[in-house]
């Protein structure tokens, strides 16, 4: 289970395969977002934003489940 924290009180939450890439998470909340397009990041509290798009949200250590920050701005 995941669910990303936002600066507004929207909070998406999906579950996906642990052996799924993080890509598939990022754009399933880029589908989330109001306005589509927008670049953002999402991190681990007090960690770097997920960049390793090919690894799998086990190996990101996103399983078994994640909260995850959201921020605007430049991938």
């Amino acid at each position: 289970m995941f669910s990303s924290r936002h600066s507004k009180p929207y909070s998406p939450q999906a579950t996906f395969s642990v052996k799924a890439p993080v890509s598939v998470l990022l754009q399933w909340v880029a589908d989330c977002l109001r306005q589509p397009g927008h670049a953002f990041e999402l991190s681990l509290p007090r960690g770097k934003p997920l960049s390793d798009l090919d690894a799998t949200l086990e190996a990101a250590e996103l399983a078994p489940a994640a909260l995850l920050n959201f921020r605007l701005g430049t991938m």
